[in-house]
């Protein structure tokens, strides 16, 4: 069956900016040349899919019908990349456009509650990873293989084909943002979590939300964004409109060389902006809906 990621490319301004980028390439080569993998939408080239047609292990899609409801169209690309099958599923509100939402872990069920408001409030774009209800895909975490071919995150062997699934989707000029849930707390300290605005770690830098309140002044409940080394001061502006208004602000730096292989990290080296994550605990679903409304009010979507 002949590849239909073909396509991607001409229909997307996202994979010009990676091209110019000159960081990913990769993204944008053929799939004859990317390890031989086979990919197909499934079960018809360019048809919008009804719920049934979807494969949804963990029933994210019946637990929200608005997502296949009116004005929505989803569509799914199941392709092969050097030992592993990814299932990419995309849902556009056919009526508004907007940001490009991402939601990369098939285990945080509260993003997906959020994304079906996202979706109806502010249009755009959905994609969705699809691993039946598991946080990874083969061993391979589907937010830390945004490598492109150039950091080898992935064992050396980077997921190019599932970059350009999940970028082509993105209007030119649109905002991406990333919809994510954690355990509460970070592991070894206070909890069993991995991401605490109250430990930043080692490349990056923690602006607490000023005067917040409820949930919101929660240590896990933060926006995670990126930076190139020595270009802090770019996402500034930003970080002060949204601590003033109680959100806090993780501010990531990397480079090619350091790159954990997130999305956050591919963004900043690829010069995709705005890009952010709106991190919550699990289940937390109120709290990221409302920091996604500060947070589209100071973007000015």
């Amino acid at each position: 069956m002949p590849s239909q990621i073909r396509a991607l490319p001409r229909r997307s301004s996202a994979l010009v900016a990676l091209v110019c980028s000159g960081l990913a390439l990769a993204a944008c080569v053929p799939p004859s040349s990317s390890g031989g993998g086979k990919s197909r939408l499934f079960p018809n080239a360019g048809g919008c899919l009804t719920a049934d047609q979807l494969r949804d292990g963990d029933g994210d899609i019946r637990r929200h019908p608005s997502l296949a409801g009116p004005n929505r169209c989803v569509t799914e690309q199941t392709f092969e990349e050097r030992g592993r099958t990814w299932t990419v599923q995309t849902i556009r509100n056919t009526a508004r456009s907007g940001p490009l939402w991402v939601l990369p872990h098939d285990d945080e069920q509260a993003a997906v509650e959020t994304l079906a408001y996202a979706l109806e409030e502010y249009g755009g774009t959905a994609v969705l990873v699809e691993t039946g209800g598991r946080r990874t895909n083969r061993g391979t975490d589907p937010n830390r293989a945004f490598d492109a071919g150039r950091s080898r995150c992935t064992s050396g062997t980077p997921a190019t084909r599932y970059v350009a699934a999940i970028l082509s989707q993105r209007r030119w000029g649109a905002p991406v943002i990333a919809l994510h849930t954690n355990a509460p707390g970070i592991g070894g300290r206070h909890g069993g979590g991995s991401v605490s605005i109250r430990a930043p770690g080692r490349d990056a830098t923690a602006y607490p939300g000023t005067g917040a309140s409820g949930r919101l002044a929660s240590e896990d409940s933060l926006v995670i964004t990126a930076v190139l080394k020595g270009d802090e001061a770019r996402a500034a502006p930003l970080v002060e409109r949204l601590t003033a208004r109680g959100v806090n602000v993780m501010v990531e730096t990397t480079s090619a060389r350091s790159t954990d292989c997130s999305l956050s990290h591919y963004a900043a080296l690829a010069g995709i902006r705005p890009y952010l994550n709106i991190e919550v605990a699990d289940g937390d679903a109120d709290t990221q809906r409302r920091m996604l409304d500060i947070v589209m009010k100071e973007l000015g979507e």
